[in-house]
């Protein structure tokens, strides 16, 4: 593909699947060590030039070999922790249909996460709609300026904070 030489150095050029906004363009999954919720992969659109979020669901049925290969992987690892308990119980049971199930579709279902990752799950679906609501309207350049004093720290890190 044409845009395999200006892939990003994390970018596998073998994991990739059609780009939802030009088809003859391919965007590419990314192995990164966190994500927003269970499922959620870090990808890479070669046509917009831009990092984005997607699950499974998402995701287009005719995946290569090595994309389907790789998401199951990443399903796998990506499994919520089973309960704290050390015998085969009703808890553990549920868990097990949970996880079988997510295995299968990339989605979580199950109400084992903390308060903070169901907050997630509510503002990343509200998001998730306003993107999809926006997605597709042209988008004017915009040129910001800030002045030396308001620009981040060169480490990146702290704030500064105004009086």
């Amino acid at each position: 593909m044409d845009d395999e030489h200006e892939l990003p150095d994390q970018v596998d050029p073998e994991v990739w699947f059609a780009c939802h906004h030009d088809p003859a363009a391919r965007d590419y999954l990314v192995s990164e060590p966190w994500q927003t919720f269970p499922g959620r992969m870090q990808a890479w659109c070669g046509a917009r030039r831009v990092w984005f979020r997607v699950s499974k669901p998402e995701l287009p049925d005719d995946l290569p070999a090595a994309t389907r290969y790789w998401v199951a992987g990443f399903l796998t690892g990506n499994v919520p922790r089973q309960p704290d308990t050390d015998h085969d119980g009703p808890a553990v049971a549920a868990w097990r249909r949970l996880a079988d199930e997510f295995l299968a579709t990339g989605v979580w279902e199950g109400d084992q996460l903390s308060d903070q990752t169901s907050r997630w799950f509510t503002d990343a679906s509200s998001l998730c709609e306003i993107g999809r609501a926006v997605a597709d309207i042209p988008m004017p350049d915009v040129e910001v300026r800030i002045t030396p004093s308001s620009a981040p720290s060169p480490a990146g890190r702290g704030s500064r904070r105004r009086p």
